[in-house]
């Protein structure tokens, strides 16, 4: 969606502030690349992908967490929680 709405010279507009959710820790190590950037998966149940991400509502920071099996997408999982409780 990014590569598009910048090829069009589209942006997106927020008014809320932008508020910090991750505070890195430079001592710790990166996560491993473990399937090397290739998405394909070789059969079901090899592969799953998962995001996480911060949304802001009018009163709070949520995070959404999905998962999804690559070749299976209907096995996946969402899960929605505030933030301020962890």
């Amino acid at each position: 969606m990014a590569r598009l709405m910048r090829e069009q010279g589209l942006r997106g507009v927020s008014r809320r502030k932008w508020t910090r959710t991750t505070v890195q820790d430079p001592a710790a190590a990166v996560a491993p690349d473990l399937v090397k950037r290739d998405f394909q998966a070789q059969g079901p149940n090899k592969l799953w992908v998962a995001d996480i991400t911060y949304v802001p509502t009018w009163t709070r920071f949520v995070y959404v967490a999905v998962r999804a099996g690559r070749l299976d997408p209907s096995g996946g999982g969402l899960g929605l929680r505030d933030a301020s409780t962890g």
